[in-house]
C-alpha cells in the first residue's frame, strides 16, 4: 500500500542520515548546542534504526540543563514504587526523564548519550513489561551490552559515559 510505501523509504532516510552522520567527522570539533527539537529528531532516527520502533513510549520528560558530574541520565519510576503517579488503563503508571547537558563537545557525542539512554528506556519500557517493579534493573549488565554490535552497525559507540 502508499503507506507501506511510505514508511519503507522513512526508514531508508533515516539509516542514511545516521550512518552518514556518525561517519562524517567534519565537524567534531564544533560544539553542539542540545535543543527539544534535536532530541526529538535523533530520538526518532535512533528509535526506528536501532531499536526498530520498539520504543513506544519514549521519555514523558525532558530537561535539558547541567546535572552534576554527568552528560545525560535517564530516571524512572512506575506506579509500585510511587502510588502517586497515576496509572494507564492497562493498569500501569510510570514517569520517564532524561536530563541532558545543554552542550555537548560535537554532534556525534550527542548521539552517542542519547543512544546510551536510549538503551536504558529500552529496558525499562520493553525488556520488562511490568515496567520494573518486578525487581529487575536498569543497568550497565548484559541486557545494556547485547546492543553494541548494533550500535557498531551503524557507526554508533555504545560505553558506559565517562563522568565530567
Amino acid at each position: 500500500t502508499m503507506a507501506e510505501t511510505y514508511e519503507t523509504l522513512r526508514k531508508k532516510k533515516l539509516r542514511k542520515k545516521l550512518i552518514e552522520r556518525m561517519k562524517d567527522g567534519s565537524d567534531d570539533k564544533q560544539i553542539f548546542v542540545v535543543t527539544e527539537e534535536a532530541i526529538a529528531n535523533w530520538f526518532e532516527a535512533l528509535n526506528t534504526v536501532v531499536f526498530r520502533g520498539q520504543i513506544r513510549l519514549g521519555f514523558r520528560r525532558t530537561e535539558i540543563r547541567r546535572k552534576h558530574r554527568v552528560w545525560a541520565e535517564f530516571t524512572c519510576r512506575n506506579s509500585y514504587e510511587s502510588p502517586s503517579i497515576p496509572e494507564t488503563p492497562d493498569g500501569i503508571g510510570f514517569t520517564s526523564t532524561l536530563v541532558v547537558l545543554p552542550k555537548f563537545p560535537n554532534e556525534r557525542a550527542f548521539i552517542n548519550i542519547l543512544g546510551h539512554e536510549m538503551v536504558h528506556l529500552y529496558q525499562f519500557e520493553c525488556e520488562h513489561p511490568s515496567f520494573s517493579h518486578t525487581g529487575n534493573k536498569i543497568n550497565h549488565g548484559k541486557s545494556f551490552w547485547k546492543w553494541k554490535p548494533t550500535f557498531e552497525k551503524y557507526g554508533l559507540t555504545l560505553q558506559r559515559v565517562p563522568k565530567l
